[in-house]
């Protein structure tokens, strides 16, 4: 329906326009009426009409005026010009300012019907025209936007660059994206088009927001003066909608960026997050904040590996990728659980993790190790500590129960509660659980600058008194105990032919002639003797 304002200086003949034709059956509504030229110009600039049937006579200014005003001001309203006098002159000057039609009075209904109606027919078609090209103009934006945040060449082109501050006032001072996914377990067709289009609708009544399609994911780019946390309803809306249809979403937010140049690095980052839920995303909701952009993918020629988590619950950078083994993983725990201090057991669950999780982003490859794990340190537990693994507060061998989890925080989370419940059995079934752990940390790190004071730190024990306890329970003060252990392993190193200087080394003895003294001390002959003897040269 398009807006008709009427312009008469005679009353009677403004009444009689109104009903003289069926004006919404011609495909108008009138918005207003006039008295004269100067008041008709006024009302055009407020109610900016599409279409304006006015006198051309009339006191003060004329409709000829009227028309002039308009242009001057930049409307694009049509003019249907009334006139009761034949005048060419008029109709001249009419034409030259592009009037849509001139009738003269007194109006034929017919012909006015005839003349709105080829009027509307123009109207329809430049609706058309200007919505065709606001189309074109918004999928030109959206691919400008989408090769921005893909190809990192394209922040490089001045081309790209010259019309982005066209379409859309490039360069920002400050952006964000957003990655919109669907939780890969209840994902499929239908339910990515839905939320594409949900997202998309939100996005066109926001200024400043634009939604483009990405793979199976919906990119938010958030604009000058867009704020994460003033868009982060209109984003829970249509979560909430989609959600109650039984979807399941995250959102992957990324940091503020000065440059569109950043775009590139910081969406493949949010795509690979996207793509590995599993590791990815966490119980605290459907928002994650990624702190860092640029982040390789795992197993990458740098060595990086997939983000891991801040205490907050954010992505963040991961550690250098380090070679998995499980035997040496659950001696690791098992000292943590002979500890049996509830620190100790979450520091060594969540480093075991975390290294597991540099090996490989894949869910099932964490899984299938996290489960090599467990057993391994049952086995281990078992030949430390007798039948731990009967014990009734033992946990249960079942590896199928971690296949179970949906999240790497959940999975943490079991294994860390798995490594407490092994701690309490050891404390029931063996009340001394506490010292042989002690004595096992002391055997596996003797290489290590070890002193009482980290031991008793490690295992919460005044150091003076865990001194006492360590002398009645082992017979030997806690230096004369690590000095038997260290030459007992440089033995066995001697035996197995290392050199003196790095069998030294590799017992905890930076200075070599100490460790011979040492050595002798301890064997009744000097490490060259002993190695000589033994075969090893």
């Amino acid at each position: 329906m398009y807006r008709l304002l009427i312009v008469d200086d005679e009353p009677a003949i403004r009444e009689g326009l109104k009903t003289l034709i069926d004006w919404r059956k011609q495909g108008f509504e009138l918005c207003g009426e006039a008295a004269n030229g100067r008041q008709g110009a006024e009302m055009c600039l407020a109610l900016r009409p599409d279409a304006v049937l006015a006198d051309i006579r009339m006191p003060g200014r004329s409709g000829l005026d009227m028309l002039a005003d308009a242009r001057e001001a930049g409307l694009t309203c049509r003019f249907v010009l009334l006139t009761g006098y034949s005048d060419f002159q008029y109709a001249q000057q009419a034409i030259e300012q592009g009037v849509s039609a001139y009738l003269l009075k007194p109006i034929d209904p017919e012909e006015l019907a005839e003349r709105m109606g080829k009027l509307r027919a123009e109207l329809d078609k430049e609706r058309r025209i200007i919505a065709r090209a606001e189309e074109g103009e918004a999928q030109e934006r959206e691919a400008l936007l989408l090769r921005l945040a893909t190809d990192k060449g394209a922040a490089l082109d001045p081309e790209i660059m010259r019309r982005g501050e066209e379409l859309l006032g490039l360069p920002w001072r400050r952006s964000r994206l957003l990655l919109v996914a669907i939780d890969g377990r209840k994902a499929d067709a239908v339910a990515g088009i839905a939320l594409k289009e949900l997202l998309r609708g939100a996005a066109a009544e926001r200024e400043g927001v634009h939604a483009l399609p990405v793979e199976e994911f919906v990119l938010m780019v958030l604009g000058d003066g867009v704020t994460a946390a003033s868009v982060k309803p209109l984003i829970r809306s249509v979560v909430e909608l989609f959600e109650a249809q039984g979807g399941r979403i995250a959102v992957y937010a990324g940091p503020l960026l000065a440059s569109s140049s950043e775009w590139a690095a910081t969406c493949a980052q949010l795509l690979r997050l996207a793509r590995n839920p599993f590791v990815s995303r966490s119980g605290a909701g459907f928002w994650i904040d990624v702190r860092e952009s640029g982040a390789q993918p795992a197993n990458d020629a740098a060595g990086e590996t997939v983000a891991g988590r801040s205490e907050a619950g954010h992505a963040t950078a991961a550690p250098r990728r380090q070679t998995f083994d499980a035997e040496s993983l659950a001696q690791r725990l098992a000292l943590a659980v002979g500890s049996g201090q509830a620190d100790t057991l979450r520091a060594a669950a969540e480093e075991a993790v975390r290294l597991i999780a540099s090996e490989s982003e894949a869910e099932l490859a964490i899984k299938m190790r996290i489960a090599m794990v467990d057993m391994a340190l049952r086995r281990r537990l078992t030949a430390s500590y007798g039948e731990l693994a009967d014990a009734p507060d033992a946990p249960a061998g079942d590896s199928a129960d971690w296949g179970r989890h949906e999240t790497l925080d959940a999975l943490l989370e079991a294994f860390a509660g798995r490594l407490e419940r092994w701690a309490v059995a050891l404390r029931r079934s063996r009340p001394d659980a506490t010292l042989q752990g002690m004595l096992e940390f002391i055997r596996a790190n003797c290489d290590q600058e070890l002193k009482l004071e980290l031991l008793a730190e490690l295992y919460h024990y005044n150091s003076g008194y865990l001194g006492k306890l360590f002398r009645q329970q082992t017979g030997e003060y806690f230096n004369t105990y690590l000095d038997r252990v260290r030459m007992d392993r440089a033995k066995a190193l001697l035996a197995q032919g290392h050199k003196v200087g790095k069998v030294a080394e590799m017992v905890g003895y930076a200075n070599v002639e100490y460790f011979n003294g040492k050595f002798r001390k301890y064997v009744g002959m000097p490490p060259s003797r002993y190695k000589r003897e033994t075969g090893a040269d």
